[in-house]
């Protein structure tokens, strides 16, 4: 969640934070006006947009929080990355819990107004608040509807009142319920009840017709902007079947057709976060050539058929699979899709990979849930886990006649053995001719081992070479050292020359030198950078990033960065800071564990040390950059 920190109300600047990191904050509802108008997010990066008319909103919601003892908030005009299909996607999703977890939410309503001559107690303002434009508005139902605390401000910044307080106003403009008023209550209405309270609202763009609902109706739907207001709401409402073809069940009791019930019992990984990180990675238009491949056309149409994406290791295929899930998905295909990430038990094994494409069918085909909980109500003392799991994999897949996409990437990265790739490939030819496989990795023995046997049986191979990423990658570049304003022309023009050349069709080798020259404090710093020759791979790369912490001029800061990476490259799944932190005041020799102190500040602290060996999660986890780092530190 990036918020912007409004301690000083003259220096405002976003932050980012994540998972339970999120300090308490204020939020702002309101109207907006022309989008020329309104603070963007480009306009906080680059503290420009101060004499926009949308700015004094801005002002006046960060000088509120402080008064507040508030020192952050969130604006829904300048705290999103709208330029990301990705990131605008996270936060729709995410809107509703934003809202209802915001400290306060202030009001901004610019058509109402209260002159210095007229008082709030006098009510002059009355008729311009019943007929604000704000109660018209999709989005600002579940603003209202969410918080806790919601408190009404004039244009000129004077107080109105707040949800309570206005209750009876409230109820009488928007025909909602005093009960439903109250945040804790509002699930307690049926879902036509809450549909109903959206009636002679509107939106900007049609979809989001649809999309404003989301939280309200407790509905998980990916935003697809471009499907129009009909199919938004025909998805939106096959949603609501699908829930309550689960509730109306009346072969088994309803906490049983639970979410939690199946999921308790599944224990799927997070991969969601993962796809929508992925997909934050990507550049503009990249990944698109990979739907050009006639490879990838008979693959999708053909039946139990088996797709091979292989390539170096940096190549950037993890976002390749994240674009091609994007687009299965946004098709309308029932899929499923895992990441494999070393160093993680949770999403390293075959049988988390099966338990998490299990529970993604599941959600797309609620249908087939009594079916699933047969298999688990006959208990473990029968069959393992992972035995249950394939048997309902089995089942679904002869009953349904829906096509469906199994995905896994960085199968190399799975440590179920050796012969893993030959098992889940045995296991998915055995389910049937409406199944298809992705698999993506780099190409290691064991896997060509168990997929160029295929070869001929309905097997795809597609091979991530410089030649079909050249003009990605170049893009990519082109544009990061444009962001960079380097102000040097003929530095920009070397710098993108070097790195188009060394790159060697590995973006994440050119993403660590785009990070060097990120961090240089001067133009001249960069173009020392450049003088001196960059390494040519990523065991080079990652050479010079040991050599950075080892030639620290602070004993202290080496041993405490090669404790953390000690710790990183031993932990058998991502670690908080808290975690962190704990284990780095283990004494060898003691057999008393550390008392509660902070060694570290937060997890900033974790990367200054450890440089670009270690990156944080959106959820707040510290773990390596990527599969090839953690294997160079293995070796050494």
């Amino acid at each position: 969640m990036r918020l912007i920190n409004c301690e000083d109300t003259n220096n405002l600047f976003l932050i980012e934070r994540f998972g339970g990191n999120i300090p308490p904050y204020a939020i702002l509802s309101h109207t907006w006006g022309q989008d020329h108008d309104e603070l963007t997010y480009k306009d906080m990066i680059e503290h420009t947009g101060q004499d926009k008319p949308g700015f004094q909103k801005i002002k006046f919601c960060a000088e509120k929080a402080c008064q507040d003892g508030l020192g952050y908030v969130w604006i829904d005009t300048c705290c999103i990355n709208k330029d990301s299909s990705a990131e605008l996607s996270e936060a729709i999703i995410s809107m509703y819990r934003w809202y209802r977890d915001a400290a306060k939410c202030y009001v901004f309503l610019t058509d109402v107004s209260i002159t210095s001559e007229g008082t709030t107690k006098s009510r002059i303002w009355e008729p311009a608040f019943r007929d604000s434009r704000w109660f018209t508005r999709g989005w600002t139902l579940q603003e209202l509807l969410a918080p806790e605390i919601v408190q009404f401000f004039s244009k000129e910044g004077k107080e109105i009142g707040d949800k309570e307080s206005l209750g009876s106003v409230i109820q009488a403009i928007t025909n909602i319920p005093a009960q439903a008023l109250d945040s804790h209550s509002i699930f307690q209405f049926s879902i036509s009840e809450r549909m109903a309270w959206t009636l002679n609202r509107n939106t900007k763009r049609e979809e989001d017709k649809a999309y404003c609902l989301l939280g309200l109706l407790e509905i998980f739907m990916l935003p697809m902007y471009g499907e129009g207001q009909e199919h938004a709401l025909k998805r939106l409402q096959d949603q609501i079947n699908k829930q309550r073809h689960i509730i109306e069940s009346e072969q088994t009791p309803i906490d049983e057709l639970s979410n939690e019930s199946i999921a308790s019992w599944l224990q799927p990984a997070a991969v969601e976060e993962d796809l929508l990180e992925l997909l934050n990675l990507r550049h503009g238009s990249t990944c698109l050539w990979i739907f050009g491949q006639a490879e990838f056309d008979e693959w999708k149409t053909g039946g139990n058929a088996v797709l091979w994406l292989h390539g170096k290791p940096g190549s950037g295929k993890s976002v390749l699979t994240a674009t091609l899930i994007d687009r299965l998905r946004t098709e309308g295909r029932i899929i499923a899709y895992f990441f494999c990430k070393l160093g993680d038990d949770t999403k390293n094994t075959l049988e988390s990979i099966l338990r998490t494409w299990l529970w993604q069918i599941l959600e797309q085909l609620p249908e087939y849930r009594q079916l699933v909980l047969q298999h688990k109500q006959r208990g473990p003392a029968i069959r393992t886990l992972l035995e249950a799991v394939k048997e309902a994999l089995k089942e679904i897949a002869s009953k349904t006649m829906k096509h469906i996409f199994l995905v896994v990437d960085g199968f190399d990265e799975c440590e179920s053995g050796p012969l893993s790739a030959e098992k889940l490939l045995m296991f998915v030819s055995a389910l049937g001719d409406n199944i298809s496989l992705a698999l993506t990795s780099r190409p290691e023995s064991r896997i060509i081992k168990a997929i160029y046997p295929r070869m001929q049986d309905n097997c795809f191979e597609i091979v991530v070479t410089n030649d079909a990423t050249r003009e990605d990658l170049n893009g990519w570049i082109r544009a990061c050292i444009d962001r960079m304003g380097l102000s040097d022309f003929d530095l920009e023009c070397s710098a993108i020359r070097q790195l188009e050349e060394g790159a060697d069709g590995m973006f994440l080798w050119a993403r660590f030198q785009l990070e060097t020259l990120e961090a240089q404090f001067a133009v001249e710093d960069a173009r020392e950078v450049l003088r001196n020759e960059l390494p040519k791979d990523l065991e080079a790369t990652y050479g010079r990033l040991l050599l950075a912490i080892e030639s620290n001029v602070s004993a202290l800061h080496r041993a405490r960065a090669f404790r953390i990476l000690q710790w990183i490259t031993a932990a058998n799944r991502p670690l908080t800071i808290t975690e962190l932190d704990f284990a780095l005041g283990i004494q060898i020799d003691s057999d008393v564990s550390p008392k509660e102190r902070w060694l570290m500040r937060g997890s900033m602290d974790v990367i200054n040390a450890c440089g670009s060996f270690v990156e944080i999660t959106r959820p707040g986890h510290i773990r390596f950059v990527h599969a090839s780092a953690r294997e160079f530190l293995r070796k050494r």
